[in-house]
């Protein structure tokens, strides 16, 4: 007992008196060696445990991605600096459970129960778990994305004693696809109102047809009083200015997706200045306004598409026009800023002015200003889309558009910069000439027998159109349909086709390939509500010479049909 005692408290040994001290010696001695042994190798396993853990601690803890340990209860034993950012704040060792967050969620945001969490799952079932997505909601209730990627820790002896988690934050991928997913969402909406707009068009223009074929006629036969006449030119006129209000609608859209094609060539200013006082004169004889027109430089050069850009100016001044009382006055200015190279064109009237609110909003899509509040009387008519068209017009021509207003009953003033063209640029290519109405009505009528195949879904224009080419000595074969008119071409001679692009069984294009594919050299002019410039393209692409847009007056489609009979002779 009181050896046992003694090796308790730490003796080597316990020897009772007479011992032999030549045995006790080397049995002491080796003893201890070998207790110091053990000790040094106790000593140094623990110190390499302690070396192993701090290594394996910093790899942790330089990882980028969330990284931690837990045990089979989901208590955090281990974690690094990228986890504690993750979760909003650094969890509680051997409390905080699973996510060290307060709320998690699925990838579809629905709540998920810790313990039913697939971090536990992974521990629960001993197996590794990957690319599993989650919402982390942080203590400040926002939200992080990550993909949890769960991977057992077992004992030497196999069991399950924890887990440890990797957590990959999405957060900012998962927002770049939702902003590319709304961006692709906003540009079909886009999309789908350029295509209901332009459908719409087609829809508006087609009652238009006849309306203004009748009426140009009208407005052209000698045979009939001039008071007639001039009654016909009014109702040409105002379904023009009603075609016009449609092109409105589809060039703010063309100009907003990028798809406005622009003929930039040199040109003369002061000739599309003049072409767009010409359309305006009537109604400023009409209102007895007072027209100072002071061209203070030659006649400047500028790079522009000379037909947008007569649309700017017809804007500006049918905007002048408008608002001007009876018997006010108008002043057109021109000037060049030598400094700058910009040719400067000023309208002024003395109409009712604008506030500074209205000067704010006046480029701004259908804006009427202060004069037409909200659901009230449109007292001017028109879209508000003239002088929103006309800057986006302007930005396509490196040019701006300014207005300024003294106040209401003040008048207004419009300034147009552009910048001048470059003095070593080429000079202006000649354009085109438009045939005039009686250059027109000049033109030899066809020789008797000469035969059109019309074809027309609309019914009042094609009976109107039918009836209008017959007049003019033309055989007239006249169909509602690709059917129709494919039905009507076997066995028959063609001379020229005049047809409708959009049709209830097919389409232009196709049925002008296919007379051409019949009939070699077969000419053709395409009618339609569809006047973007990858419509015109087509329809020559399919043979057509000419790409008339509805509603189309009859003295345009007499000088597309002269061009037409020219061709046909030839072939």
């Amino acid at each position: 007992r009181v050896a046992v005692e003694m090796m308790k408290r730490g003796a080597l040994d316990y020897l009772v008196k007479d011992v032999n001290f030549i045995e006790f010696v080397p049995a002491v001695v080796r003893r201890g060696l070998e207790q110091l042994e053990r000790g040094r190798l106790l000593d140094a396993a623990e110190k390499n445990r302690r070396d192993s853990e701090a290594r394996y601690r910093h790899l942790v803890s330089a990882l980028p991605i969330a990284v931690y340990t837990c045990d089979t209860e989901g208590r955090i034993t281990l974690f690094n600096e990228a986890a504690a950012a993750l979760w909003g704040r650094e969890p509680v060792l051997g409390h905080d459970r699973w996510c060290g967050s307060y709320r998690l969620y699925d990838a579809e945001g629905s709540p998920v129960l810790l313990d039913q969490c697939p971090l536990a799952q992974a521990v629960r079932d001993g197996r590794p778990i990957r690319d599993v997505e989650l919402i982390i909601e942080r203590p400040d209730h926002t939200r992080r994305h990550v993909l949890a990627f769960p991977e057992p820790i077992r004992d030497a002896a196999g069991a399950v004693t924890g887990a440890v988690n990797m957590l990959v934050d999405i957060t900012e991928s998962k927002q770049l696809k939702e902003v590319e997913l709304a961006r692709d969402a906003a540009e079909r909406a886009n999309q789908a109102k350029a295509d209901f707009l332009a459908a719409l068009s087609h829809e508006l223009r087609n009652p238009l047809g006849p309306v203004l074929l009748l009426a140009d006629e009208g407005s052209h036969n000698q045979e009939l009083p001039a008071s007639v006449r001039a009654d016909f030119e009014m109702i040409a006129k105002n379904v023009a200015l009603e075609a016009r209000l449609i092109d409105d609608l589809l060039d703010l859209t063309r100009i907003t997706n990028g798809k406005m094609p622009m003929d930039l060539r040199p040109v003369e200013l002061h000739e599309v200045l003049q072409d767009a006082l010409n359309i305006v004169q009537e109604k400023i004889k009409q209102k007895r306004l007072t027209l100072n027109l002071e061209l203070k430089v030659g006649n400047p050069k500028i790079m522009a598409d000379a037909v947008r850009l007569q649309q700017v100016l017809w804007n500006v001044l049918q905007n002048a026009v408008k608002f001007a009382p009876i018997d006010g006055r108008i002043q057109v200015e021109t000037d060049v800023v030598p400094a700058s190279r910009v040719v400067v064109v000023r309208v002024t009237d003395s109409g009712i002015g604008m506030t500074g609110e209205e000067l704010d909003r006046i480029f701004e899509s259908f804006n009427q200003g202060d004069h037409a509040p909200r659901g009230g009387s449109r007292l001017f008519g028109g879209l508000g889309l003239g002088l929103t068209i006309s800057r986006k017009l302007l930005d396509l021509h490196s040019g701006c558009i300014s207005a300024a207003s003294e106040g209401r009953g003040k008048g207004s003033v419009f300034t147009i910069e552009l910048p001048l063209l470059d003095p070593g640029a080429p000079a202006a290519a000649t354009e085109a000439r438009e045939t005039s109405i009686q250059e027109i009505l000049e033109i030899a009528l066809p020789p008797q027998g000469c035969r059109i195949l019309l074809v027309e879904d609309h019914e009042a224009s094609r009976i109107t159109l039918t009836g209008l080419l017959k007049r003019r000595r033309y055989d007239v074969m006249a169909a509602a349909s690709v059917h129709e008119a494919l039905e009507l071409a076997n066995g028959s001679s063609i001379d020229i086709v005049v047809s409708d692009i959009g049709l209830p069984d097919g389409n232009g294009y196709e049925l002008m390939m296919e007379l051409r594919r019949r009939f070699p050299g077969l000419v053709g002019i395409a009618m339609s509500g569809y006047g973007a410039e990858e419509d015109i393209q087509r329809s020559s692409d399919a043979g057509f010479i000419a790409h008339l847009v509805k509603p189309v007056r009859m003295t345009a489609l007499q000088s597309a049909l002269a061009r037409a009979f020219a061709a046909a002779k030839r072939r």
